[in-house]
């Protein structure tokens, strides 16, 4: 496919008839009409001067007398499934040109991702004050919009189109099309492969297609891990898994069509930045033989602490009653004074008791981690009295690490048979633990060791 996209000259995206609201009628031709005018008047582009702004007019009245206003029109070609799928990246990308197909219309993909770079940068263009005029709020004719259901998938995109200008590495490419569909998961990640320098990932190669996906899968984090030289390929995730079989420490690309989102991978990116748990300890280097031998994946660095408490499950907490169910889980809690001083250490991201507050604008003030940080994340303490936040999925046997090559601290669990503790360790995710994050537990007289995470997850 990537052969076939890439030597055609212009792409035609077929996005079926022309619906806006259940209405396929020339009214609904006629407000697609006036929303694509409206998307090439914000590109800045040539556009139909007899049908104005659709702020306006026209309105188009379909025969069971429903208002149908450009801005629905738009909405109604944003729900389009094209825009979920993943070979979507590569009609767009590969071809020196792409057409969208609407019914009779088309318009330029060029003038779609225009459009929505101007959106999000208003006050750049002279037609700042006409841009929301689309997307009302709260009137009869309109639905409640928002410009976000058009800017972020086409940007997305277009971000996408930049990749063989820039040198974007391979875990943010990842990250940026996991959520979308494809009939195959192999084709995930072929299909990104395909836009790559292969340098990014040396251990994939295009006649892998026919090994199993598993083996698949263990290479592509291998490869990343080797091409990164840190842990960075394990933050953001919680394991959540639609392969059978996978290692707990490996990314699965097939994500359950009906499962909650339990990953922020661009949250937990803005962390890692700030953040040295790591610092003091070897370098990291990926055993030699991990290319080959998928099944383990054995590690250097600290056992710092157990856990003692689970606190609360943020996945499904409003930001308005945090506080509130954190405070409460607190009561009957030795220490709850000092657990309250880290807490609120943690909102205005301070992380120990002779560090600063984290620089980066976006975490001053709070509401950056209430909205972000804190959520698919549950707190707990340790056995030391640090308070931690990390996974929802914790349970209290879980253990801290730090390991080569980790800004952030990782809670693993260690695997039982019967009674018997053995020498794996299952991954469960990445963590903050107030108190840690800057290399202080390298000098804390810790012993370094190796650590080994599992196959599978004992059932």
């Amino acid at each position: 496919m990537h052969r076939i996209y890439g030597e055609c000259e212009n792409c035609l995206v077929w996005m079926g008839d022309i619906v806006v609201k259940g209405d396929s009628s020339v009214a609904a031709e006629l407000a697609t009409r006036a929303a694509l005018n409206a998307v090439r008047i914000i590109a800045g582009q040539p556009h139909d001067e007899k049908l104005g702004w659709p702020g306006q007019y026209p309105f188009a009245t379909s025969v069971a007398g429903n208002g149908l206003a450009a801005g629905a029109a738009l909405q109604s070609m944003m729900d389009c499934e094209w825009w979920q799928r993943f070979w979507t990246v590569q009609e767009v990308c590969l071809p020196p040109k792409a057409t969208v197909l609407l019914g009779p219309l088309e318009i330029s993909f060029q003038t779609i991702m225009d459009a929505a770079s101007y959106m999000v940068q208003p006050d750049e263009h002279p037609q700042h004050h006409k841009i929301f005029d689309l997307f009302q709020e709260g009137t009869t004719l309109y639905p409640r919009l928002h410009t976000s259901p058009f800017t972020i998938p086409v940007l997305s995109i277009a971000h996408a189109k930049l990749w063989n200008q820039s040198r974007t590495d391979s875990l943010y490419r990842l990250w940026r099309f996991r959520d979308r569909r494809s009939t195959y998961p192999k084709d995930k990640l072929f299909g990104i492969w395909a836009l790559l320098n292969k340098t990014y990932l040396p251990d994939i190669r295009p006649t892998d297609y026919v090994l199993d996906i598993v083996i698949l899968f263990s290479r592509l984090m291998a490869s990343l891990l080797k091409s990164l030289d840190s842990l960075k390929p394990l933050i953001g995730w919680r394991g959540e898994r639609e392969t059978a079989g996978l290692p707990t420490w490996v990314l699965d690309l097939a994500q359950p069509e009906n499962s909650k989102c339990t990953s922020d991978f661009w949250t937990h990116d803005i962390a890692w930045r700030q953040f040295h748990a790591s610092s003091g300890l070897p370098r990291f280097e990926l055993p030699a033989e991990q290319a080959e031998y998928l099944a383990l994946l054995t590690l250097n660095g600290i056992r710092v602490v157990k856990m003692a408490t689970i606190l609360m499950d943020l996945g499904h907490t409003q930001g308005s009653l945090w506080r509130h169910g954190f405070e409460d889980a607190l009561k009957n809690h030795a220490g709850k004074d000092n657990i309250m001083y880290q807490y609120d250490s943690l909102i205005q991201g301070k992380f120990g008791e002779f560090h600063e507050p984290v620089t980066d604008e976006s975490w001053r003030g709070g509401p950056w981690w209430e909205e972000r940080m804190l959520s698919y994340q549950g707190f707990f303490i340790t056995q030391e009295n640090r308070l931690g936040l990390g996974p929802p999925n914790l349970k209290p046997e879980d253990n801290v690490w730090i390991l080569s090559g980790g800004n952030h601290p990782f809670l693993l669990r260690q695997v039982r048979e019967g009674s018997r503790d053995t020498d794996l360790w299952e991954f469960v995710g990445d963590c903050l633990v107030y108190g840690i994050m800057y290399g202080e537990a390298s000098s804390g007289g810790f012993q370094l060791s190796s650590v080994t995470l599992c196959l599978t997850p004992p059932s």
